[in-house]
């Protein structure tokens, strides 16, 4: 393995193991930002999130956090989808999540924090994994050193 960092952020097994993380990743976060942000799935939209996140009766965030995580939860579909920059964006997701557990799932007890705590430790895998096989990363890090092949 090549001890070029960019070549590091890229690399990534050929197991299978990561493309389907990334895809739970990408179905959940599809799902809670497509609520978020669109309205879809019975969610509330990005105005009524606005309001409901950072609004004077809802739970306090500034605005700057609520659009961060909104943009966030989208992009984090997109990117891991594609296993494009999936490191990049797994620390979104331990971002995010580590925030969820924090300010909305822990006051409600261990059995609400058991879904955000899951995807936060899938995040930590793809962080250290990478985006697996069928992800653009696999290819980009190929193209960088075609010649090694093996990881």
């Amino acid at each position: 393995m090549s001890s070029n960092p960019v070549y590091a952020f890229f690399a990534t097994p050929k197991s299978f193991g990561p493309f389907i993380l990334r895809m739970l990743l990408a179905a959940v976060f599809v799902y809670h930002g497509g609520q978020k942000a669109f309205g879809l799935f019975g969610g509330d939209g990005w105005s009524a999130t606005l309001l409901k996140w950072s609004g004077e009766s809802g739970m306090g965030f500034p605005v700057g956090v609520t659009v961060t995580v909104m943009l966030v939860e989208i992009l984090v579909a997109i990117t891991m989808f594609f296993g494009f920059l999936t490191r990049l964006a797994a620390l979104g997701v331990m971002v995010v999540m580590t925030g969820a557990l924090h300010y909305v799932h822990a006051p409600q007890g261990i059995a609400s924090s058991e879904f955000p705590f899951s995807l936060l430790m899938i995040a930590i895998a793809l962080f250290f994994l990478g985006g697996g096989r069928l992800s653009v990363d696999r290819a980009i890090s190929g193209q960088l050193l075609p010649g090694l092949g093996g990881y």
